[in-house]
């Protein structure tokens, strides 16, 4: 069963399928199969966000952080020697404040008609969709200067039912027989 991601299906080109890898080449309904790319880059508030939360899991080196379930039932961090929890801290307090995201669109190079391939927020884990992750702004939209075929390749763990449950997205452009990477991205 060839499977492909629902937000995609009017920009399929060519479609193959390789055990539970789809890969797709992203075509316009124009005809059309060059697209100038957009990849969203942290912002200097993410990165500041992200430095001190980096800072927050060395905060008591060399113990070992790891992942438990608190006192009060929720998901927290806690530190141990021996086994024994020295400190224990919410994964709420551990997480940035302001979330950087992973997010990937295309617009034709001829009728610049857009589609966006790869938007993080609408494709995360459950547990993560609902535990109140503050994602930053998308900020302004910069088009590469070229424009690039673009191939989509999704792989599908073995009970994957629709298009949307993908494991790992990987998005190359392609020039001139070429291939670079935009996006790699596991969930």
């Amino acid at each position: 069963m060839l499977i492909i991601p629902d937000w995609l299906f009017n920009f399929c080109g060519s479609i193959s399928k390789n055990k539970r890898t789809s890969r797709i080449e992203l075509r316009c309904l124009c005809g059309c199969d060059l697209f100038y790319v957009f990849k969203r880059k942290r912002t200097p508030e993410e990165e500041l966000e992200a430095y001190l939360a980096s800072q927050k899991w060395e905060e008591y080196w060399p113990l070992t952080p790891r992942i438990g379930t608190g006192k009060d039932g929720r998901t927290a961090v806690q530190w141990t020697i021996f086994g024994f929890v020295f400190k224990e801290k919410t994964l709420e307090e551990m997480r940035p404040k302001v979330s950087s995201f992973a997010y990937v669109s295309a617009k034709c190079s001829k009728c610049d008609r857009e589609v966006v391939i790869f938007d993080e927020r609408h494709h995360v884990f459950d547990e993560r969709k609902h535990s109140g992750i503050n994602y930053g702004e998308l900020g302004p939209i910069k088009w590469s200067k070229d424009a690039y075929g673009i191939q989509c390749k999704f792989d599908y763990p073995e009970d994957a039912e629709n298009g949307n449950d993908f494991g790992r997205v990987r998005i190359i452009k392609t020039a001139a027989d070429k291939k670079s990477t935009v996006l790699d991205f596991e969930m």
